[in-house]
């Protein structure tokens, strides 16, 4: 009987070493030092139901999505870029991106050099889900060095192609009214 009660001891000893062994393994992998310098960004709370399907794009979705990118765009300086043009083509559909990357490196041209930067403040905004268009109007700031050298009323168009569910940037262009 004293047999049975050392090996069930040694049973426990032995599984519970391995335990002990596994929950440090399983620390040091949690335990990085480089994660320290890693932001978490949280989203924001949505009010609003978003939806996207392989037919159907909400309303929503398509204002939320053309308000990423017009923020990404026109909060664009010399210091960030790159990281702006990197976003803003990750959003872009595959057969547009390199049109859209020569578009950016004419865009960003007068930002690099000359440290342009331009704000815009939209007034108005119109939705077509059935085309996936938004168009925004408001006035463009034109800053150098942070001092506001022009604003003009403007109107942009963000064009949406919806490829079974993913929803990608077609085009980006100003509209020009044809009475101006």
């Amino acid at each position: 009987m004293i047999s049975v009660e050392k090996e069930k001891q040694k049973i426990f000893a032995i599984v519970a070493g391995l335990m002990l062994v596994s929950n440090i393994y399983l620390a040091s992998l949690l335990w990085d030092p480089s994660r320290s310098n890693k932001m978490v960004v949280l989203v924001p709370t949505i009010d609003k139901e978003m939806s996207v399907g392989t037919q159907v794009v909400s309303e929503d979705y398509l204002h939320y999505r053309a308000e990423q990118i017009m923020q990404l765009l026109f909060n664009i300086r010399h210091e960030n870029f790159a990281y702006n043009v990197d976003q803003i083509l990750k959003q872009v559909s595959s057969h547009n991106r390199p049109e859209f990357g020569k578009q950016l490196d004419e865009f960003t041209k007068d930002i690099k050099s000359k440290k342009y930067f331009y704000t815009f403040n939209k007034d108005a905004y119109e939705i077509d889900t059935s085309r996936l268009e938004v168009t925004f109007s408001g006035y463009l700031e034109t800053f150098i060095n942070d001092k506001r050298v022009k604003t003009n009323h403007k109107k942009y168009k963000l064009a949406f192609t919806n490829s079974y569910g993913l929803v990608k940037l077609n085009s980006f262009e100003e509209v020009v009214d044809a009475g101006v």
